[in-house]
């Protein structure tokens, strides 16, 4: 029996249905009916899996199930409830319905893979047929991925084949990130592949190429993929796979137990911050600008929309915002660096007298104790849903900020705003995905700031 997140729901009077998205006996039971008629096999809707979530407020709720199959690879069904024309405009685009025949041909004439309920304003759409990556169903086969791999890379069709294709990441409408295990003459070898719903891969090449090229001739600690190919037929960047023992995420599980992965976890939090300090020194042209200023405009535009469906929470931020912005006014003005954007533990990968840092989706250039703060306060979020990890997690918080203490690049000050601002970004996080361990978002946003305050 899957047991799944409780999830808070907002009263939304735009999205009538939303509360049905989530129900034993709702539309996860539609969603496995299609997978069903659309495969020809038995598909067990109370064995499904709610994996993802995203709620916009007033505009639409996607979510998607993975259902369990005997070969192990989950049969992915998304659903989408909007509140304007959204699915009956996709349904009706004659590029898509000729995708969805071409699928529907490939899987030997079985039913739609997708389907929309007027009435009710719910689209469903089964992998991989996705309407916001129209790629998608191109990179998910194998004959196309290894013919579009073996031309961007300049190898020869013949010499290589693709082992296993591993869905990473999946958002649908918006993301998907898949590891290609490639066969090429006798030889394994992995690449990550970044699919998006415009070009925005293709700009990102250029960036990271300009990182790569920078931290690799500056003998950085740390190392980032090189990004290898952009492919404009499924607006897919194609990435090497860096060779890790492991990672910072899963060393963190280990250290609360076990006394070497404790001592293996200090170090790599040690270097983590050195790290980061010279990844800050890389000089990159044409980023976007994150000031504090600009943060904290972004999320007031969040703001009225969320107060429609949650007063409280609107509330909360509002004052957590007001308290940031007078704090920065009283503040020195910060360096302007590079910057992950979005850097926390589970990005470091440990790759032997070398540090990874991976999905740089977000670089741009921010405050220098940006991604310090970013970092710190996704220790607090998983502390305060991990409650066995707090001990670990405070001793290695420790470390890592002795660690930034020793660069004078590093305002304490800025770094405690940017950490209270980052809580910000996470209760909007729990909020946008409908999940709480306590009561909603404005609890986690209350948790967070009685954790760690700015002012």
């Amino acid at each position: 029996m899957t047991v799944t997140l409780a999830r808070w729901i907002p009263n939304d009077s735009s999205l009538a249905g939303l509360a049905e998205l989530f129900e034993p006996a709702g539309a996860k039971v539609l969603a496995a009916e299609i997978a069903q008629e659309a495969t020809g096999s038995p598909v067990d809707a109370d064995a499904g899996e709610l994996c993802y979530v995203k709620y916009k407020p007033t505009r639409h709720c996607i979510v998607q199930w993975a259902f369990p199959t005997p070969s192990g690879q989950p049969l992915l069904v998304s659903a989408t409830l909007s509140s304007g024309s959204q699915g009956a405009d996709v349904a009706s685009d004659p590029a898509f319905r000729r995708q969805a025949e071409t699928l529907k041909a490939g899987a030997n004439g079985g039913s739609e893979l997708y389907r929309y309920l007027p009435e009710r304003r719910l689209f469903f759409q089964l992998f991989p047929l996705d309407s916001g990556l129209p790629g998608l169903p191109l990179a998910a086969s194998g004959l196309w991925a290894t013919a579009a791999l073996a031309h961007a890379l300049g190898l020869s069709p013949g010499t290589i084949r693709i082992a296993d294709i591993t869905p990473v990441a999946y958002n649908p409408w918006n993301r998907w990130v898949v590891r290609y295990t490639v066969v090429e003459n006798g030889l394994t070898r992995q690449y990550y592949a970044k699919m998006f719903r415009d070009d925005r891969g293709q700009t990102m090449s250029a960036v990271l190429r300009s990182v790569w090229e920078r931290l690799t001739a500056g003998g950085a600690s740390w190392r980032i993929p090189a990004p290898l190919a952009f492919i404009p037929e499924a607006r897919m960047l194609v990435l090497e796979a860096l060779e890790s023992a492991t990672d910072a995420r899963s060393l963190l599980r280990q250290a609360a137990g076990d006394p070497r992965a404790r001592q293996k976890a200090r170090e790599v939090f040690e270097r983590t911050a050195g790290g980061m300090v010279q990844f800050q020194k890389a000089t990159v042209e044409g980023l976007p600008v994150m000031t504090a200023r600009a943060l904290l405009l972004y999320y007031e535009k969040k703001i009225n929309r969320v107060a429609r469906v949650s007063p409280e929470l609107a509330d909360s931020i509002r004052a957590q915002l007001s308290c940031l912005e007078a704090e920065a006014c009283r503040l020195p003005t910060e360096p302007m660096v590079l910057c992950h954007g979005a850097f926390r533990h589970t990005h470091v990968l440990l790759c032997g007298e070398k540090l990874g840092l991976v999905d740089l989706d977000n670089l741009r250039l921010s405050g220098a104790s940006a991604d310090a703060g970013d970092f710190l306060a996704y220790l607090d979020r998983v502390a305060l849903r991990q409650p066995a990890q707090r001990p670990i997690i405070g001793e290695l918080e420790t470390v890592f900020v002795a660690a930034l203490r020793r660069h004078r690049s590093i305002d304490r000050r800025w770094l405690a705003w940017h950490r209270s601002a980052a809580h910000v970004k996470w209760a909007l996080r729990s909020f946008h995905s409908l999940s709480s361990k306590g009561g909603g978002p404005v609890e986690d946003l209350a948790a967070l700031r009685a954790g760690f305050e700015t002012c």
